[in-house]
Parts: C-alpha cells; sequence; structure tokens
C-alpha cells in the first residue's frame, strides 16, 4: 500500500502516516493505531453506518460498526425539554396573535375559541414533567385556523 492508513479505537478516527510530522508537533499521534486497509477505511470514513449503527472500535483496535446506544436519562430528559420548550414557544406565537384579534375587538367566534384552547394547551404543557420522559404525554395540539 503506498498511503498507510492507521485507526484508534480509543479516538475513534483515521489518521495518514503522510501527515504524522503535523500529528505529532500537535502532540496528537496516539499510541493505540492498527494500520487499515483503503477498503476498510473506505467503508468505515466514506459510508453511511447502517441503521442503528456507529463506527467504533473491537476489541483489537480495529473499525467495527457497533450499536448506537440507547440514550441516557439525563439525555431522555434534555430531548423532552427541548420538546417542551419548543412547544410552547409555538403556543406563545399562537396566542399572541388570536390575543391581539380578541384585544381589538377584531376576533371571530373561532379565533376566541381557540384562543382559549392554546391557553389551556400552553398551560398544560407547562405542567408537564420532564422527568418523566420518555414517557410523556404531551397534549394534543388545538386546530389551526384556515
Amino acid at each position: 500500500m503506498d498511503k498507510k492508513i492507521f485507526f484508534s479505537a480509543k479516538e475513534n478516527t483515521f489518521f495518514f502516516e503522510s501527515m504524522k510530522t503535523d500529528y505529532e508537533k500537535k502532540g496528537y499521534w496516539p499510541a493505540d493505531l492498527r494500520e487499515v486497509s483503503q477498503d476498510e477505511y473506505q467503508v468505515y470514513a466514506g459510508e453511511k453506518p447502517p441503521e442503528g449503527k456507529k463506527r467504533g472500535g473491537d476489541s483489537s483496535g480495529n473499525p467495527v460498526w457497533v450499536d448506537i446506544p440507547a440514550p441516557t436519562v439525563e439525555q431522555l430528559m434534555e430531548q423532552a425539554e427541548q420538546t417542551k420548550r419548543s412547544l410552547v414557544d409555538d403556543a406563545g406565537a399562537e396566542i399572541s396573535w388570536l390575543q391581539d384579534a380578541v384585544d381589538e375587538n377584531i376576533a371571530t367566534e373561532k379565533e376566541i375559541s381557540l384562543l382559549s384552547e392554546w391557553k389551556k394547551y400552553r398551560v398544560l404543557l407547562m405542567r408537564i414533567d420532564i422527568s418523566q420522559a420518555p414517557e410523556i404525554q404531551w397534549p394534543e395540539v388545538p386546530g389551526y385556523v384556515a
């Protein structure tokens, strides 16, 4: 092989021998490097991983597809918090214009009804306990005015 390529399981990345001097200047030439073929490099650096997999290293330090771990409780809670914030923001935007229509006495009966629905929806969102993720029962989004 003309150009040697190495894989570091610890760093989960590839290194090129042709750039070794540059890596070493930066103090970044891992001790666990394993030489890989061009084909292995193409598979693990150039191709999309199979569904539910990501690149990792096996016990010998070779690149392999490994299962993506299930999200942690903390990650699930953060995802739920982001979803909650987004939904509350969306509700606020709907409430804002509907409230404007009511305040200016130009709201239709449907808009008045929707304003109440959106306010109730926002209250229900605010009451959601994100520590229950992923078993959260999200409230149903009110209907939109067409």
